[in-house]
């Protein structure tokens, strides 16, 4: 017998986050900064992916209303949205939720990957340089997510998987991990 009740908080919990927090006007959630709508996008797609349910329009609302750089002007802030587009495509595979990660991902890595401070890493926003260790982990795990789906999205089936390996290649060396393998907030140059 199968039990219902993990459905049914979720279920709960998600029609909550969707009454009570979300404005369909604007595709956000009130009450938070645009890039922790992204967050909030990413947490309702978990949910979702439980049920079988009818809050699934809510990506459709969020998509039609947000463009690419609706979280924020700093890299970190994309990359919240990559993410909760990841998985508003696993949970409701449509193909335009993928893209738009994929478009995000694409600036990203485009943009923000430069050699020129600290021999490579992501930088923090387009007009800082400073490296950190947020928004260089976001770049790995969103290479790690959308590495399977790579010949999807027209890129070589490898494509995800090296950026992946590169991130950690400098984020391993960076000096941002401590010998207690605590994590530093980021790095400056001298």
């Amino acid at each position: 017998m199968a039990c219902t009740c993990h459905n049914s908080w979720a279920d709960i919990t998600a029609t909550r986050l969707v009454n009570c927090c979300y404005n369909e006007s604007s595709g956000l959630w009130i009450n938070e900064l645009a890039w922790q709508s992204g967050n909030t996008l990413e947490t309702l797609a978990n949910f979702v992916s439980l049920l079988n349910s009818s809050l699934r329009y809510v990506f459709y609302q969020t998509f039609i209303k947000t463009d690419m750089f609706v979280g924020g002007v700093c890299y970190d802030d994309y990359q919240w949205w990559l993410l909760g587009w990841i998985q508003a495509y696993n949970a409701d595979p449509n193909i335009n939720y993928l893209y738009r990660a994929a478009d995000i991902y694409d600036i990203v890595a485009e943009k923000a990957w430069n050699t020129t401070t600290c021999d490579g890493g992501i930088q923090w926003c387009p007009t800082n340089l400073y490296k950190n260790a947020i928004t260089n982990e976001l770049f790995l795990l969103s290479s790690m997510r959308l590495y399977p789906y790579a010949i999807l999205l027209g890129k070589p089936s490898t494509y995800y998987l090296d950026w992946a390996l590169k991130e950690w290649q400098w984020f391993e060396n960076s000096g941002m991990i401590k010998s207690d393998y605590m994590i530093n907030d980021g790095l400056k140059s001298a």
